[in-house]
Parts: structure tokens; sequence; C-alpha cells
């Protein structure tokens, strides 16, 4: 058990934690306060993305609460699936389901959870894209860990 991964596991663990308190503080703002909060950030992007491409006024609200519960999971996916990595290295096992099983329950548990929230409501599509989000991050993750790997081989050949 080496010390770098144990501040990796630690690490990982501590953004996952960040993320997941992150995801949970958003689901248990009212509707109102949630929906302001939303246009405030699609103004702001409706500046920037304006530049560029128009999109259609009645989508910005939903496109931007979708954005972001992909790119929340995505982050959760990806130091969730660093936490797991670090952890099974330290153990000797191989945790590769768990990832992906973790960030699932997370994503019922925010979803539920804003059933008890004035106005909220459970969305299975907001679960599947959430999912989604996780996949991406978990994927992204295995791609960096291969070229790590990659590249400590070719260094190791050297």
């Amino acid at each position: 058990m080496h010390i770098s991964e144990k501040r990796s596991a630690f690490a990982y663990g501590f953004l996952a934690l960040l993320i997941i308190a992150f995801i949970f503080t958003r689901s248990l703002k009212p509707a109102e306060l949630s929906g302001a909060e939303s246009e405030a950030v699609m103004g702001f992007l409706r500046q920037i993305i304006g530049l560029f491409i128009r999109l259609p006024e009645a989508q910005d609200d939903y496109l931007v609460r979708k954005i972001a519960h992909f790119c929340e999971f995505a982050a959760l996916g990806f130091s969730v699936k660093g936490l797991f990595t670090s952890v099974g290295t330290m153990r000797g096992q191989t945790l590769r389901s768990l990832p992906l099983l973790f960030c699932l329950l997370t994503a019922i548990s925010d979803e539920l959870l804003q059933t008890l929230i004035p106005g909220r409501s459970c969305e299975v599509k907001d679960v599947v894209i959430d999912f989604c989000g996780s996949l991406c991050g978990v994927g992204v993750m295995l791609l960096a860990q291969y070229l790590r790997k990659k590249r400590l081989m070719r260094k190791s050949h050297c």
C-alpha cells in the first residue's frame, strides 16, 4: 500500500463528497429559487453562446438544467471512478462496477430527495441523464488511466 494511493483515494473521495454536497444542495432548493438560478445562469450563457449560435427561448431553461445534470454527474463519475480505482489498488481488488452503481444510487437519491421540496418532482429522465453523465465521467477517467499506464510503460522501456 503506497502513500500515493492513499492520497489519491483521499483526494478523489473528498472531491466526490464535495460534488455530492453540491448536487444535493441544488435539489434542496424550492422550485422558484432553483428556477431563478437557472434563469441567471442562462442569461450569462445566452450572452456567451449568443456570439456563436441562437438558441430558441423556450428551450433555454430546459437545456441548462439538463446539461447541468449531465455535467454534475460526469464530474461525480470521474471522481468516484478515481476513488474506487485507488481503493481497489490498495486492497488488490478490481472494483469495476461499483462506481456506476454508486452514481446510479446517488442519482436516484437525488431525485427522491426532490419529492420532499415544494414545487419539485422526481423525474426518471433526470436519472437517465445523470447516469449518462456518470458513464461519460467514468469513461474519461478510464481513458486517463489507460493513457497514464501507456505513458509509464513507454518510460520504463526506455
